[in-house]
Parts: C-alpha cells; structure tokens; sequence
C-alpha cells in the first residue's frame, strides 16, 4: 500500500470510527449508560488518532516532495522553504480542512476527558448528547474531505516539480495564522455540543454554563489572537498600509467573534444571578452557526474576495450543513424556550447596574455583527435583484454605520463598573474617575498636537481615557485597601488581590487591550499620510516635512524567488537618518519577468508613536528607476499591544486556582468584587 492509498484508508476508518462513537453516544444518551459512554470516548480517541496518521502521512508527503499527490503539486515544489513546506499543509482547501477536523477531534476528546464526572442522570444524558454532537460534527468533515477534498487523491502523469505555494501566502503568517483561526472555529464547537446536550437532556441547572466557560474563552482568545495575526499579515503583506479592509473574509471571521464576546458578558450574568439564560444559548448556537457560515464564505467562493480559496462543490457540503444546524437549534431553542427563562427577571431598577450594562453591551455587539453580516452578504442580496449589477459595500458603510456603535461600547467599558451596587449618590461619586480621566486624555491630545483636534479623535481619546481612567479607579482602590488591611508590600498585594478575583480583573486587563486597540484603530486611521513618487537612483523626494533619497538598488538569488531591493534613506524632521530596504519579490524562476507572481516586502521602521512604513511599488529590472509608496502610520503598534494585552487577561481568567495561589500564598480567602 502506497502513502496515498494509506491516507485515504486512514481517512475511511476515521469516518467509520466517528459513526460507531456517535451510535454508542446515542446509545449512552438513551439509555443512560455509563459503560456506553465510555465507549463512545475511546472511539473519538480512535478517531484522532487515525486522523493524526493522515496528517503525518500528508506532511511527509510534503517533506519528501511527492508529486504523486495533486495536493502537492498545487501546494508546494522543490525550493519551497521548510517552514513552507509544512504550511503548505494548509494552504489549501483539504489539508485545511483535514488540519481543522483534526483539531476538533482532539478538543471533543479533551472535553469530554475534561468534563466533570457525571453523578446524576441528567449530567451523564448531557455528556453523552454533546459526545453524540460533537462525534456527528467530527464526521461531516471527514466526509467533506474524502468525498470533496481529498489531499490524497493521485495526478494522472507524475510532473519533475510542483506549482509552488501562492506567492502571496509565502509569508510568516501563513504558518501559524490558520492555525490559530482554526482552534477558534473548532473550539466554539465544544460549547455548541455541551450546550445542545443541557438542552436535550432537560439540565434546567446554571452549572453547565460553568463547566464550559473555560472552552469559550479559549476559544475566544484563539479566534481574537488568529483576527489580529491576520491584520498583521494584511500590514506586512500588500504594501498597501493598511490591515483591515472590511472584506467579506475578514468580516466573516469577526462575526462570530463578536456573538462570541456577547456570551462572554451573558454567561457571567446567568451563573451570578441566574438571568440571560435564552440568550446564552442563543448566543452559544449563533456563533458555532457564524463560524460555519465563515467558512462557507470562505470556501464557496460566492462573494469575491482576496482571501477566500477557489470556488468549488466544498461551499454546497456547508450550506447543507448549515442549514441542517440552523434548524436543529431554532427547534431547539424554541422547545425549550419556557426552561429558559430567567431565575431573576431585569426590573426598571436594572437598567441602571452591572447587568443593565451587560445587555446594553450585547445589544451593542449583535448590532455591529447583523451590520457586518449585511454589508458582506449584500453582494448577494443586489445579485438576486439585478443579476447584472451586483453592489458590494464600501469602506464607508462599515465606518458610518459601524464605528459609532463601536465607540458607544467603548464609552460603555467606561460605566460599566461605575455601574455597580450603590445608592446613586455613590454611582455619582464613581463617574468623577471617567469623567475627569476623559478630560485629562483630550487635554493630552490637544497639548501633543492641536493638529489632531476633531470631532472623531476627541470622542475616542475621551472614551477611551475615561475607560482607562475607571479600570485604575477601581483596581487602585482594591489595592489601596488591601495594602492598608494586610501591611503587604506593593508587588506582593497586587499579585494577591488579583488572585483574589481573577475574573474580575483578568476581564479588566481584557478592556484595557480592548480599549488600546481602539486607540491604535482610530489613531492610524485618522491621521495617517501616504506619498507615492517615481525616483531615479540618488533622487530624493519630500514628505510631511521629511526626505527619503533612494540610494542603491541590488538583485538578490533565492532558492525560490528572485528579489529586487532597493536602499532607501529616510531623513527625519530632527535630523535622524533611518535606512529602509523594502523589496519586491517574484516567484517563478529566473530572470523575473513582469507577469511572474509577485509578493511586495514592505520595510518598517515601528515605534509607540508611529510607523514609517515603505514598499517598493514598482521597479526596472535594472534599478534604473522605482515606484515607492510611503506612509506614516501613527499608533498602529498599540493593536498588536493591545492584543497581547487581552491575551494576558484571558491568561489571568483560566488561571487555575492552585497555579494562582503558588504565585501568591496558600490557602488565601476568595474577596467578593
């Protein structure tokens, strides 16, 4: 047996053994049977392990450049760069696919490892529903990939090389970008399945939202982490300044993200008080729906985008699926909509509190994504109105229509914890932090630069410093009073208290990048400068009061492309000179000819103030004379920052106790917020 006949039979048991674990599952379910269940696990750990071995099988075919497989060929060819090589895996519509499947099959076995072992009957029907769940959605891609993507299938004439990787995605995101965005699609499954089992299974009890929280915010953080290597990889990559462009792809990755950051918000007021319930497993069902729809816009092909694969019957298998799944939970919901309701409803007194801002924050996020979702489904709309003229929605429709919902919510991060229990006089006294810190940041601003006094910038920088301002607030006077109760030393009561309630400040830090990344949004977008000239070798050009002289211009080998580079000296206003060597590569073989793909390697020069940013546009094989295009990006450093920041947050939520306490003492007292 070749590696391709290996491969698709690994693929063949794989379904088999998804369909025996969803039988023994439905089993498990029916007749509440432990022994059963237990059954049903280890044939998903079967699963896994089968469809680790055609994920080996695949990557060594990769790795020894076996062009047998049409996959290959697509994917890959001789000079590709080992890194490449490997992400070469999921570069296209069935490795990704079979990268994703495997994920999911590892998680499914990992929560159900995971869960809490099941005491009463309704706890064990609920395991044994999600095993059901998850073990059925683990099967559709396994047939996906057999019946409409197979990696394994064979070409007809072996050819001496393969096509090689697209230029564009031979970048150092592709290897781990995917990834990253995969674990977030996969991991909102793990919820969808838990949450269907509750449902099914009559478990009216608030203790399953707890027992899955953990899964949603690492799901969330995947998804958040995979958004942001993607703008990053969209910066670096085009040479156009910019990282987001509100195309449908993009769109369909935030959609279910936002849902997602809703149920964050709902599941904390269902386990505290017993409200929201409906709406966290409407929100649960609605972002396992949006990431499927994702990945239909994706890999259909049905809206044009940059980013999204070739059109092919792939779309046809999700649509399917996703319908079936929409009307599974839609009936779902609905019958068990009474079960639902909440312990304790929302009173006119509500509105004004923690949870008031809670929905307002929901309402707020779903907003946004029914927005996004029209502006990237609109083509499709105004293609069944008029065939021939189909519109799609600019820049300027998300902007108008979005980003001021988007500036509420921040403002609302800002009340939000002035917001809590208190006679009014005391929620009063709370708003002096946010209203004096707003005050303070346009000051800042207008003493920095008055140039960067308007409308837009004064309402960012105030909510935001206003949301800074009441995050301080609040962790300063947890602090203060900790230090004065306890004599610790300032290092040692900081690690305390935030151990003492880790939610309640790792959400914290979680606003904190949240709200730097509006910085860094609305700061790039507001006052960036672009410049494009055509230079001869030692000319110079002016721009915003600065020079850039291009100085020398080189041809460079590489296994796989043929770059041109040029050296460019940009001088600033305070007399600094920077030197910059942006290049444009070519794929395809030497000499470079001007149809030969290409891939634009910008230069950066990045600081917390701004980016000197440059890319080599245009070019004569000899140097001779270039296209540069400039820009000067302000603030664009404070999203990756702030990333990094939210991911901290999250890392301080799932902190586990005992792992928390180490940092800290044994046994130290939980605080009530």
């Amino acid at each position: 047996m070749n590696a391709l006949d290996a491969g698709t039979t690994t693929l063949g048991l794989s379904l088999a053994s998804s369909t025996a674990a969803f039988l023994f599952a439905l089993a498990a379910a029916r007749f509440e049977s432990r022994k059963l269940l237990v059954r049903a696990k280890l044939l998903l750990a079967l699963t896994i392990v089968l469809l680790s071995a055609a994920m080996v099988i695949l990557l060594i075919l990769f790795l020894r450049n076996d062009f047998r497989a049409i996959y290959v060929i697509k994917s890959s060819e001789r000079a590709l760069p080992l890194g490449f090589k490997i992400a070469a895996l999921w570069a296209g519509h069935a490795g990704s696919l079979l990268l994703w499947a495997w994920m999911l099959a590892g998680m499914a076995v990992i929560s159900l490892l995971w869960a809490p072992r099941a005491k009463e009957r309704g706890a064990l029907a609920q395991q044994a529903v999600a095993a059901m769940t998850l073990a059925a959605i683990v099967g559709f891609f396994v047939i996906v990939i057999l019946y409409a993507a197979s990696p394994f299938r064979a070409v007809l004439h072996l050819p001496a090389d393969g096509r090689g990787m697209n230029a564009q995605l031979q970048n150092f995101e592709m290897i781990i970008h995917p990834p990253v965005l995969f674990l977030g699609y996969a991991g909102f499954t793990i919820p969808f399945a838990f949450m269907f089992g509750a449902l099914i299974s009559r478990r009216t009890d608030d203790a399953w939202v707890w027992e899955i929280r953990r899964w949603i915010l690492m799901a969330w953080v995947f998804l958040t982490v995979g958004i942001l290597l993607g703008a990053q990889w969209a910066y670096v990559q085009s040479g156009w300044g910019g990282y987001w462009s509100w195309d449908p792809v993009e769109n369909a990755s935030l959609l279910p993200w936002l849902t997602a950051t809703g149920l964050l918000h709902a599941s904390v007021a269902q386990e505290q008080r017993g409200m929201l319930r409906f709406w966290n497993a409407t929100l649960i069902a609605v972002t396992f729906l949006l990431c499927i729809f994702a990945t239909y816009i994706t890999r259909s092909g049905v809206i044009q985008s940059v980013h999204a694969f070739e059109r092919s019957s792939i779309g046809t298998y999700f649509l399917v699926f996703l319908a079936i799944a929409f009307a599974a939970s839609l009936a779902l919901l609905l019958v068990r909509q009474s079960q639902l309701r909440p312990k304790v409803r929302m009173g006119a007194g509500d509105l004004v509190s923690r949870e008031g801002a809670f929905v307002a924050a929901i309402l707020l996020l779903l907003a946004i994504m029914l927005l996004t979702l029209l502006g990237t489904v609109f083509p499709l709309i105004s293609a069944m109105m008029d065939p021939q003229h189909s519109v799609t929605a600019t820049p300027e429709f998300y902007n108008y229509k979005v980003l001021p919902l988007a500036l509420t919510l921040i403002a609302l991060m800002a009340l939000g914890p002035a917001l809590a229990s208190g006679s009014p006089r005391q929620i009063l006294r709370r708003m002096i932090w946010p209203a004096g810190g707003a005050l303070a940041g346009v000051a800042v601003l207008g003493i920095v630069d008055p140039g960067y006094l308007n409308v837009w910038s004064v309402v960012v920088t105030a909510a935001a410093a206003a949301a800074i301002a009441c995050i301080l607030r609040e962790l300063h006077f947890a602090w203060s009073a900790r230090r004065a109760a306890r004599q610790e030393t300032p290092v040692l009561a900081l690690l305390r208290l935030l151990n003492s309630n880790r939610r309640r400040y790792g959400a914290q830090v979680v606003h904190l990048g949240m709200v730097m990344i509006a910085v860094g949004i609305v700061g790039s977008s507001l006052f960036k400068h672009q410049g494009d000239w055509q230079l001869a070798l030692g000319d110079s050009a002016s721009f915003v009061g600065e020079t850039l002289t291009y100085d020398e211009f080189r041809h460079i080998k590489r296994d796989n492309y043929v770059a041109y580079q040029a050296s460019v000296t940009w001088r600033q206003a305070d007399g600094q000179e920077i030197l910059l060597r942006p290049e444009r590569r070519y794929y395809g073989g030497e000499p470079a000819t001007p149809n030969a793909p290409f891939r634009t390697e910008i230069a950066i020069d990045s600081n917390l103030r701004r980016d000197l940013y440059l890319a080599l546009a245009d070019t004569q094989p000899d140097g001779s004379v270039i296209t540069l295009r400039a820009f000067v990006n302000p603030l664009v450093d404070w999203i990756w920052i702030g990333g990094i920041v939210m991911v901290l947050g999250v890392f301080i939520c799932l902190l586990p106790r005992h792992a928390a306490q180490q940092l800290t003492e044994p046994g130290l007292p939980e605080e009530q917020p």
